[in-house]
């Protein structure tokens, strides 16, 4: 499976990457507005609810560097991140389940990856769109 890894927080995720339409920095991107009052995105006129991931890491949720928006089955979100990295292509070995004894877990988060040695917080697609 092909993943986006992004960090908000002090957090590492990987989103599926075959759900991501686009990364947008609302500084360069005239075409793209953040309404955290009404809880949404809009770029080119289509609106996108946000997910701001920060809040899973404890920090406060106010408008992200970047959004990257998704889209699958009809569905879509932004989803606020501070900074996406790259694409990896992740073995479906090295994704294992949150084990309930250690982890509270998060709403918006199915397992865990083993991305490069590192352990990733896969996001669920289900939860988010």
């Amino acid at each position: 499976m092909k993943l986006l890894l992004v960090r908000a927080g002090r957090g590492r995720f990987g989103v599926a990457a075959d759900a991501v339409i686009q990364i947008l920095d609302p500084a360069i991107d005239p075409d793209f507005k953040v309404a955290i009052e009404q809880g949404e995105v809009v770029h080119r006129g289509r609106r996108f609810p946000i997910e701001d991931l920060r809040e899973e890491t404890g920090w406060p949720a106010v408008a992200a560097p970047v959004y990257v928006l998704l889209e699958k089955d009809g569905r879509c979100a932004a989803v606020g991140v501070d900074f996406a990295d790259s694409i990896r292509d992740v073995a479906d070995g090295a994704v294992a389940p949150l084990p309930e004894f250690i982890f509270a877990r998060p709403r918006r988060v199915q397992a865990l990856v083993e991305v490069e040695g590192d352990a990733v917080l896969l996001l669920d697609m289900a939860a988010i769109l």
